[in-house]
C-alpha cells in the first residue's frame, strides 16, 4: 500500500495507520479516484482476480484544503493541535547515568520500562507529526506487556510534577480509541542517540 501516496494527499496519519494494520501487504496496488467531494480507494488483492475489489470512502475529502489546494483563508489550514508546550530531552539510555531525560531543563531518571514508553511515545511523534500510536503496536512492539494500562498512569505520576502545567493527562492524550500520544509539539523534543 502506498502510504506515501496517501500522507502527500493529505489524509490523516490515524486513516493511514489502521489502512496499514488492517489491509497491510494483502493488497498489492492502491487505485486513487475522486467522485464528486469524496476520496474513493480502490484496494486490488494479490493474486485474487476473481474477487471484487475493496473500495473505501472517505466522504467530503476534497471539500476541505488538500495541499495541492489553495486555502481560503489562514483559518481555514488545519494544523496538529498539541496540548502542552513543555521541551523533552533525552540525554542517556547508559543504566550508570544519573539522569537520562530532562524535562523544562530539569534533570529526571526514569526506570527502564518507563523510559522506554516516553522514548516511544517521542519517537513516534518525532516521525510522524501526529503521533497517535494504536496499544496493540505498543504491545507487539514490546513497549508494554500485554493488559498493562497502568504503565501510562505510572508514567504521567513519574513525570507529572516536571510539567509546566502539572498535567500529565494532558501531556500524554488518549483519543477514546484506543491510541495515545504526547501532546507536544515535535519541535520540543530533542532525541540523542
Amino acid at each position: 500500500m502506498d502510504v506515501i501516496l496517501l500522507r502527500n494527499l493529505g489524509v490523516n496519519e490515524a486513516i493511514i495507520q489502521a489502512l496499514e494494520k488492517s489491509y497491510g501487504e494483502e493488497y498489492e496496488g492502491l487505485e486513487i479516484t475522486q467522485d464528486k467531494h469524496d476520496l474513493k480507494l480502490l484496494l486490488k488483492r494479490n493474486g485474487l482476480q476473481k474477487l471484487k475489489q475493496h473500495v473505501l470512502t472517505l466522504p467530503g475529502f476534497f471539500k476541505r484544503n488538500t495541499p495541492f489546494q489553495k486555502p481560503e483563508s489562514d483559518h481555514s489550514v488545519s494544523r496538529e493541535h498539541y496540548n502542552c508546550d513543555d521541551t523533552l530531552e533525552f540525554v542517556s539510555t547508559s543504566i550508570t547515568a544519573k539522569v537520562n531525560l530532562k524535562i523544562n531543563g530539569a534533570g529526571m531518571r526514569l526506570s527502564d520500562g518507563l523510559f522506554k514508553l516516553l522514548y516511544y511515545f517521542a519517537q513516534k511523534m518525532v516521525d510522524t507529526k501526529a503521533g497517535w500510536v494504536y496499544i496493540q503496536d505498543m504491545k507487539s512492539d514490546g513497549v508494554i506487556p500485554s493488559g498493562a494500562y497502568q504503565s501510562f498512569s505510572r508514567l504521567r505520576s513519574a513525570i507529572g510534577g516536571y510539567l509546566l502545567k502539572k498535567n500529565a493527562k494532558d501531556f500524554i492524550e488518549a483519543n477514546g480509541s484506543k491510541q495515545y500520544r504526547l501532546s507536544v509539539d515535535p519541535k520540543n523534543i530533542k532525541i540523542i542517540d
